[in-house]
């Protein structure tokens, strides 16, 4: 049953990721909308309404027991002893550098936070305790959350992307960069 739960939370946050342009992104620059790069999705595609999970997030939605769409502090610690248990497949009690990246893989986080040694292993000394794997699951979660009332929203763990600035992306200039032939002359000593 509780697996299940978890799997429905999942479920509603990657659908909420995908939010329809009823709820767009308003902030659109001057320079347009912003664009999913062309080897993506093809030319010019409006990133209008879509929604990225954030680091970390399906780990924290996974930890909803209630359905509720809010992972309260006590939901956090009884979810991050579950999650602990996952990763720890020799069931030595702590976790090795190998484990923690396994599980970040499988987690869909391969190259984020979940990943980094330095979330969980604050004393550096390479392996990771219950303990500091729940302080680590703590820290990251207290940066989506309400600091008044702990509570992590699954509407707090999306955010609109932002591609501005990168290559064929957006930006004042398109994003694209100038070819070899379109640079401007500098001049010497410039």
């Amino acid at each position: 049953m509780e697996r299940h739960l978890n799997a429905a939370a999942v479920s509603i946050l990657a659908a909420f990721s995908m939010a329809t342009a009823a709820h767009a992104q308003s902030d659109a620059t001057s320079d347009g909308p912003i664009m999913i790069p062309e080897r993506v999705v093809g030319p010019q595609t409006p990133l209008e309404g879509v929604r990225i999970s954030k680091p970390g997030a399906l780990v924290l939605a996974s930890f909803d027991t209630n359905g509720d769409m809010q992972i309260t502090p006590e939901e956090r610690v009884a979810g991050a002893v579950r999650a602990f248990a996952t990763a720890d497949t020799d069931g030595s009690g702590q976790l090795s550098g190998f484990e923690q990246q396994d599980w970040a893989k499988a987690a869909g986080s391969p190259d984020g936070p979940l990943a980094n040694a330095l979330l969980f292993d604050a004393n550096l000394d390479r392996t990771v305790t219950p303990d500091e794997f729940a302080e680590g699951l703590e820290r990251l979660a207290k940066t989506y959350a309400n600091p008044e009332t702990g509570v992590v929203a699954f509407a707090d763990l999306v955010a609109a992307p932002d591609n501005r600035g990168r290559r064929g992306e957006g930006g004042p200039d398109g994003g694209q960069r100038p070819r070899n032939g379109d640079r401007p002359n500098r001049q010497p000593g410039g």
